[in-house]
């Protein structure tokens, strides 16, 4: 196998996400890039320099339907989701991933077929019609998803990105994570996030987001998209994309400093064919 650079993971993944693109579009499927992606869209109309993967967000209805749709054809990627792989996918968000490649996750065990080099696929949960009930909706997903990452785990490890403070928190999901298994975790997750629709909520957010009650926003926000260059091509992103950055990140704008401009993954890829 050959070991992948930066720059030929980044070129991978953005041929998969051309591909994801390509689904959505012929399916009316609203998508829209976010995290580290859609700010490297605002603000270098490409991949952040020192980033190495590619994120997007489906409200989960279309969400739903984009899993059926790619799990009935062939459109040049494998789809990695729980709704397909069952208990042993160790993710609450798909992977659509590059076919000829595997990812090598520190820590990260998943049985079965391996993962390629991908493109994160989260989808937008309602969240339900007044801010306070979301914020403990927030709260008690941010406990089970804790859960499902860590039945995952090979061993504990301290988190890179995390205070100090949740290391508590991440060891209790990790033991509790094994006592429980992956079956129960998946099942008591799906039926969490589907019991306040999308359609039918005020607000709602990535809730498998990294940002706890920051991901929670009026609906609104994502329903419209514009268009946005991305690595010399056109992608839909949220038209409010300042609002929803704002809320996450804060200055999304003005760069970090240089000892945190590296990559948060741990991982290694290879091309196998």
């Amino acid at each position: 196998m050959k070991k992948l650079n930066i720059d030929e993971i980044k070129a991978i993944s953005f041929e998969v996400l051309c591909l994801v693109k390509k689904v959505c579009e012929e399916n009316n499927i609203s998508y829209s890039l976010t995290g580290g992606t859609l700010i490297g869209a605002v603000r270098h109309k490409g991949f952040i320099p020192w980033d190495d993967d590619i994120d997007i967000m489906i409200p989960r209805p279309d969400y739903d339907r984009f899993i059926e749709i790619v799990r009935n054809g062939d459109y040049g990627f494998d789809l990695f989701c729980a709704e397909i792989q069952g208990k042993e996918y160790g993710y609450p968000f798909a992977k659509a991933c590059a076919r000829g490649t595997v990812v090598k996750e520190k820590n990260v065990q998943i049985n079965g077929r391996e993962i390629g080099v991908y493109v994160d696929i989260f989808p937008v949960d309602g969240m339900g019609d007044r801010f306070a009930f979301a914020k403990i909706r927030c709260i008690l997903f941010q406990f089970i998803h804790g859960l499902k990452i860590t039945s995952n785990w090979t061993e504990y490890h301290k988190s890179k990105l995390r205070k100090w403070y949740y290391e508590p928190f991440r060891y209790i999901c990790y033991i509790i994570s094994k006592m429980l298994g992956k079956d129960f975790i998946n099942k008591t997750l799906d039926k969490f996030v589907r019991s306040k629709t999308f359609e039918k909520s005020e607000f709602a957010g990535r809730m498998v987001g990294d940002f706890g009650s920051k991901e929670i926003m009026p609906k609104k926000i994502f329903l419209e998209m514009i268009k946005a260059e991305f690595e010399g091509e056109t992608f839909d992103i949220v038209a409010d994309y300042d609002t929803f950055l704002t809320n996450l990140y804060g200055n999304y704008m003005q760069l970090p400093p240089v000892k945190k401009q590296v990559s948060h993954h741990e991982f290694e890829a290879y091309q196998v064919d």
